[in-house]
């Protein structure tokens, strides 16, 4: 690949919002970046409408497709899609964003636009969510973990799950191993660089409402479950961590 860029959207259950997907993309000057549409895992017709993509062949020579058969978590799809992308490529920089319209896909390209500025090989460059049009008590749950993640001060992680996420490939590596499968996958990864010591540079974000696809979050039960995982997930990385120093670029 000539790009130095490859861009993930993880899709699941989304076969209706894939034509969307596809005409957001060529409406951006992205020529620059190597689009990959990942079906993690569905269920639903997403595979079917790819495939007749493909069988079509899009013109867009940096739009490709990827799938992974079984869904093992959020997670478990973009560790899929850089292991298989990245070892057969030359890429510098890895991102990824949502694919059921919450994240305008020209946020990558802002994103783009200030990895142009980094001087150096280890960075991170993530949204940082200014709103979200999923109701109040979504706002609740993410107000409480964002005030949590302050006070321990991890400030540079506040509104973890906001997209898009542009890491560089060589810090990629040297934590992907490490990461968990699941939806802890981009609290993870911000709490590793933080300790790291790898400057994290964040854009203001605006998350609309989702157009197609299913969150794993969406009941009241689901999002007690899954904040209360998160928040055992952050102490015991900041109890772990306050007895430790074995985090290194060098391991």
């Amino acid at each position: 690949m000539e790009n130095n860029i490859a861009c993930v959207i993880p899709c699941f259950n989304e076969a209706n919002r894939i034509d969307s997907l596809i005409k957001e993309i060529l409406s951006l000057n992205s020529s620059d970046i190597d689009w990959y549409l990942l079906d993690n895992g569905s269920i639903d017709d997403t595979q079917d409408r790819i495939c007749q993509l493909s069988i079509n062949k899009l013109e867009a020579k940096n739009i490709m497709f990827i799938r992974k058969n079984i869904n093992e978590g959020y997670g478990s799809g973009i560790k899929y899609a850089f292991k298989n992308i990245v070892i057969n490529n030359s890429y510098k920089v890895f991102c990824w964003t949502h694919g059921d319209g919450q994240t305008p896909l020209n946020d990558i390209l802002l994103a783009s636009n200030l990895l142009k500025i980094q001087t150096n090989g280890f960075y991170l460059i993530k949204g940082k969510r200014l709103s979200r049009k999923d109701g109040t008590i979504s706002y609740l749950f993410t107000f409480v973990l964002n005030l949590i993640l302050f006070i321990l001060g991890y400030r540079q992680a506040i509104s973890p799950n906001s997209q898009p996420t542009s890491i560089s490939v060589d810090l990629m590596n040297k934590i992907i191993n490490k990461l968990p499968e699941d939806g802890k996958f981009d609290i993870a990864i911000l709490l590793y660089i933080i300790d790291l010591g790898v400057k994290i540079s964040r854009f203001n974000v605006h998350f609309l409402e989702r157009e197609q696809g299913e969150g794993a979050n969406e009941s009241i039960d689901a999002k007690i479950i899954y904040s209360i995982n998160m928040l055992k997930y952050i102490f015991k990385w900041k109890i772990r961590h306050l007895f430790s120093n074995n985090i290194s670029l060098t391991k």
